[in-house]
């Protein structure tokens, strides 16, 4: 990687802290499902509790010893260069982005929280090199919903989102 006109992203750990704190909130909510859900006079809907359990158990446990990582994690969650950036900002994140890859940059809101989505002029390839099955169908799941391959959000950086919208904004438009 080219160290010219590098910049590095660090992860806030108070940040990391404030999600860990909320998905350990959601994986107690899970087992309270599953071991021991509401009881309700519809019979299915102790069904349908202990699904939602086992869901949220799985996503915000998958979440927690994400953010425990990188509670202790050092290295920077992305890195910018002239040729691209190193994306380890999230759980499904995709690796090294070259520039020259990057065909769009656009603003999306999901339920208040915005995320920076970037559309792939060769996401096949992106989407092929991943090892992880849930990164790939992640990355799948993106364009299908989204139009874009790969989201980004401030959420967990040292970096607001206008900051870091600029930053991507000013090299892909390079």
């Amino acid at each position: 990687m080219s160290s010219e006109t590098k910049t590095e992203i660090s992860f806030s750990k108070k940040k990391i802290m404030l999600i860990l704190s909320g998905s350990l909130i959601f994986v107690l909510l899970g087992l309270w499902f599953v071991i021991d859900p509401p009881k309700d006079h519809l019979s299915d809907s102790t069904i349908r509790l202990n699904i939602i359990g086992y869901i949220s158990f799985i996503f915000f446990g998958a979440v927690a010893v994400f953010c425990i990582k990188k509670i202790f994690d050092n290295r920077p969650a992305l890195i910018f260069n002239d040729l691209g950036f190193d994306d380890r900002s999230s759980l499904f994140s995709a690796g090294f982005i070259l520039w020259k890859d990057v065909r769009s940059i656009s603003v999306i809101e999901i339920r208040k929280q915005r995320m920076i989505m970037l559309e792939l002029n060769n996401p096949e390839q992106y989407i092929q090199s991943q090892n992880n099955f849930f990164k790939k169908q992640i990355l799948k799941m993106n364009f299908k919903l989204y139009g874009a391959h790969l989201g980004l959000s401030s959420k967990g950086l040292n970096i607001t989102f206008d900051e870091l919208y600029e930053q991507l904004n000013k090299r892909v438009n390079k």
